[in-house]
């Protein structure tokens, strides 16, 4: 019984992540015919794939073995929730837009105070000015190495002789 629930509820955590079975084989350390025989209930994790599934998924084994019949997500900053927040996926994909996780629910301390919305409303404000004049000085740039360029190539077609040669 256990077994077959074990598999069942790798299946339904992997769909849940919008993973393969060799994606979710390369985060633990497995192969994808391993995780078929598990979710296939064919054969059961080891202990220490168990732990990497519960850590990945983010639940506790107890849920997984199906010992407890509700599953409880942790979350990274401490505590349990009954469902995957909004911004789940940053802490399974492990990719990041940075305005959505400063803007998020999530809580930030700057000089040992925790951020409020508006305190991250302006940080915000400032990221994108910021990016904004960067990619300005990008361009910038970029243009003024075509020019450089553009004069090494004419410069690079003389030859030393004829600046050798007196123009009198």
């Amino acid at each position: 019984m256990i077994i077959n629930n074990l598999g069942k509820r790798i299946r339904k955590l992997r769909k849940e992540c919008h993973w393969t079975q060799e994606e979710l084989a390369n985060r633990i350390q497995a192969t994808k015919q391993v995780v078929s025989n598990w979710e296939r209930s064919i054969a059961k994790p080891e202990l220490k794939h168990l732990i990497a599934l519960a850590e990945v998924f983010r639940v506790r084994t107890d849920y997984l073995l199906g010992l407890d019949e509700s599953v409880r997500y942790m979350h990274p900053q401490g505590g349990e929730q009954e469902r995957r927040g909004k911004h789940w996926d940053w802490v399974i994909q492990g990719s990041y837009d940075l305005l959505e996780v400063i803007n998020s629910d999530y809580k930030f301390k700057l000089n040992n105070r925790f951020l409020t919305k508006k305190d991250k409303e302006f940080i915000s404000h400032y990221i994108i000015d910021l990016y904004k004049r960067l990619e300005s000085i990008e361009l910038e740039y970029e243009e003024k190495i075509e020019e450089l360029e553009k004069q090494i190539n004419e410069l690079s077609g003389y030859r030393k002789t004829d600046f050798s040669t007196p123009l009198f």
